[in-house]
């Protein structure tokens, strides 16, 4: 879970008394030869402007359970804004980084936004969306609308947060059209046209690097993003992408694919798990281009790391038959028979069936489904293959539809007592999603 605000602070603190320890010298160290002291560098600056952003954030969530805060505030930031100021300065002239962009003008820029928050939730959240859409483009405008998106999430209830999600419901539905024309490009092999359609919705990958208070992710759903937290327990505050790239890194991928360029579809493949590490179908392709690149002994670390994260039956059942390639390429012909057959226990395909044929052929042998069944245990657990689903799944699946469901949120509750019961076979399971589909009716 993440760390209370308290701790989150004290933190930050260490951190930049850190960097101020760090950066003492004896005077006549710090002096050039002219006597005058050395300057900062530009990511000394920009940490700094970091901190004094997370400050100006703490101030504001302080004047809001205190309104006698605000005159406070006020002072707090001006004296924090005139101390970046004087880190950004240089011989009086601002110091540009690669980007162009001053750290100076870049903190204005914040202490603007802060200062004209007015503590009403209903217009800070309608004036805040205005400086998104008015900073979109802005040559600033990653590091602004990164801040932008900490201050929403520091201070807003989650109401106002779902009201964010619907504004950029715009935006979403933009990507999901151009979407659609790059799939059907694909589709009819038209690759260059679905490339060029892809670009143009592809995100700006820096937007959503993590920082020193937060990391973002891409989760397909609540059960994704619970799984992630109770494995992972973050330290830091994680902060949902507020339009989902899932879909269009995983078409971009299947371009790259289709063109054989696949150090370059690994690159976007890479991308993608970094924002959302749970994304299987990303992994299932990796698996597939190490196999084609004959590095077999990734592709198998690939179907391990699959198998840890599958919680659908058709995505087991991939694990499986992915597993039984990597036996046929090694012609170990038991354990490759032993996966088809659990690929086929898990979601019954014809490429489980076909796979088990050409084995049979190939052997010229009769498969003894009885004699696999009885030895199945053993010979999996000799060829280090996984004999079930991960069980944490099925606990926080479980966990979660009741927490959904005392909040009356159905769907939700719906979706995880389905993945319990596709995950175990328990009926208690099938009768609670009975009982909610009573409650819609």
């Amino acid at each position: 879970m993440r760390k209370n605000e308290n701790q989150f602070e004290e933190e930050a603190l260490k951190k930049a008394n850190k960097r101020v320890n760090k950066s003492k010298r004896p005077t006549n160290s710090i002096e050039g030869k002219t006597g005058e002291p050395s300057q900062p560098n530009i990511e000394q600056c920009r940490q700094a402007a970091v901190l004094v952003m997370y400050g100006a954030q703490q101030l504001f969530v302080a004047s809001q359970l205190d309104p006698r805060l605000r005159d406070c505030m006020v002072r707090a930031v001006s004296i924090l804004q005139e101390g970046i100021r004087s880190l950004a300065m240089i011989d009086s002239q601002q110091k540009i980084d690669s980007k162009g962009m001053t750290i100076s003008g870049f903190t204005e820029i914040i202490k603007e936004i802060i200062m004209s928050l007015t503590g009403d939730r209903e217009k800070d959240s309608k004036y805040l969306m205005e400086q998104i859409e008015k900073y979109r483009h802005h040559e600033y405008g990653v590091e602004i609308l990164k801040a932008i998106r900490r201050i929403v999430y520091g201070f807003l209830p989650e109401e106002y947060k779902n009201e964010l999600s619907n504004i950029l419901e715009r935006d979403n539905l933009h990507i999901q059209v151009i979407l659609g024309e790059a799939k059907s490009k694909l589709a009819e092999h038209n690759l260059e046209e679905a490339e060029k359609l892809i670009m143009e919705i592809l995100p700006r990958e820096e937007l959503f690097h993590s920082d020193e208070f937060s990391e973002y992710y891409d989760f397909r759903n609540s059960l994704e993003w619970a799984y992630f937290m109770t494995k992972n327990r973050p330290c830091k505050q994680i902060i949902p992408f507020p339009i989902s790239y899932n879909d269009v890194l995983m078409t971009y991928a299947y371009v790259l694919v289709e063109k054989e360029d696949y150090d370059n579809a690994i690159k976007i493949i890479d991308t993608g798990l970094k924002r959302n590490p749970l994304h299987i179908d990303l992994m299932f392709e990796k698996a597939s281009i190490y196999r084609i690149q004959k590095r077999y002994d990734e592709s198998f670390q690939i179907s391990c790391d699959c198998a840890d994260i599958a919680y659908r039956r058709v995505h087991i059942a991939r694990c499986y038959r992915d597993f039984g390639y990597y036996f046929i390429e090694n012609k170990n012909w038991d354990a490759a028979i032993c996966c088809h057959l659990l690929s086929k226990h898990w979601f019954q395909t014809e490429m489980a069936k076909s796979e088990l044929y050409f084995i049979s052929q190939h052997t010229r042998k009769v498969i003894d489904e009885e004699y696999y069944a009885g030895n199945l245990d053993r010979i999996l657990q000799e060829n280090g293959v996984p004999l079930e689903p991960n069980h944490l799944w099925i606990e926080i699946a479980s966990y979660l539809g009741e927490t959904v469901v005392s909040k009356n949120n159905i769907e939700d509750a719906k979706f995880c007592y389905n993945v319990a019961y596709e995950l175990t076979g328990n009926d208690s399971y099938h009768e609670q999603i009975h009982e909610l589909n009573k409650k819609l009716q």
